[in-house]
């Protein structure tokens, strides 16, 4: 026969606290760090300043520091006041609330990236010719990369990298596939395309601007051939492998760059 354990004399068993414990001190932990970490109330648009004045963009006092170390964007909340009636993808001088002279900025009410820098050189004219002398560094670059690599495509203008903030052109043998995704860039789409085909003689020029990006800048989608002839087939040689690629409608600008060695990965797996 089992005989019954005697009954313990010790503290009557109470439900463990511990994970509501817990549970209290994260939500505390929690209410804190959001107390502590909680954004400062939204700094509101830019006032408006003289219309009749010549377009200008004033800083708020402090705010110009990103920009003397070369940030190139200007967002919203660091305006402190915008002269003038400056519209979409127009080239508009920045200056501090001392009025000191900080860039020329490509001007977009519709982003929160207000305006997006062309040059930090007051003495500079955004017109077709700096183009073209920013267009032909970017390209002298990359021949010089392309000197030790053998293949026929590449990114010859990688925007903000180039001094050309919103423009993305990638070389897909005869091919300049171009995505603009600024105001400042779509505001000098056709002088952009023009030195394009002056500098590089592709057989085409297709547009491939259909990013998201496009949308939070306030533009719409834009695709289409912009210069030339679309071939009925497009190849890309990379490290004797070749490509198809879909300009009109491939991931992208049209193929999804790789690094080098995956490509000869890829051509050494193929062959086994």
């Amino acid at each position: 026969m089992t005989q019954s354990k005697p009954k313990s004399h010790s503290t009557p068993h109470r439900q463990s606290q511990g994970g509501k414990d817990f549970r209290k001190r994260v939500q505390h932990g929690k209410q804190h760090n959001a107390d502590t970490h909680a954004p400062q109330a939204a700094v509101g648009k830019p006032r408006v300043g003289s219309t009749a004045a010549k377009p200008l963009i004033v800083l708020r006092e402090g705010r110009e520091k990103s920009l003397q170390r070369r940030h190139p964007w200007i967002f919203s909340g660091a305006i402190d006041y915008i002269d003038g009636t400056p519209q979409r993808g127009d080239t508009v001088p920045v200056r501090d609330v001392a009025g000191n002279f900080l860039a020329w900025a490509a001007y977009n009410a519709d982003s929160q990236i207000t305006a997006r820098v062309w040059s930090w050189r007051e003495q500079d004219v955004v017109n077709e010719a700096f183009f073209r002398t920013k267009i032909s560094d970017a390209l002298s670059t990359r021949h010089t990369l392309m000197a030790h690599q053998s293949g026929n495509g590449m990114r010859i203008i990688h925007g903000e990298s180039d001094g050309l903030p919103g423009l993305i052109v990638d070389k897909y043998g005869d091919v300049l596939v171009m995505q603009l995704g600024s105001a400042g860039a779509e505001h000098w789409r056709e002088t952009l395309a023009d030195i394009l085909q002056e500098l590089c003689a592709p057989a085409c020029i297709y547009e491939r601007s259909d990013s998201d990006g496009r949308e939070r800048e306030g533009l719409p989608p834009h695709c289409g051939v912009l210069r030339g002839a679309l071939p009925a087939h497009v190849e890309v040689v990379e490290n004797g492998l070749r490509f198809a690629v879909d300009v009109a409608a491939g991931q992208k600008n049209g193929l999804l760059p790789r690094p080098a060695r995956q490509s000869r990965l890829h051509g050494f797996i193929s062959k086994r």
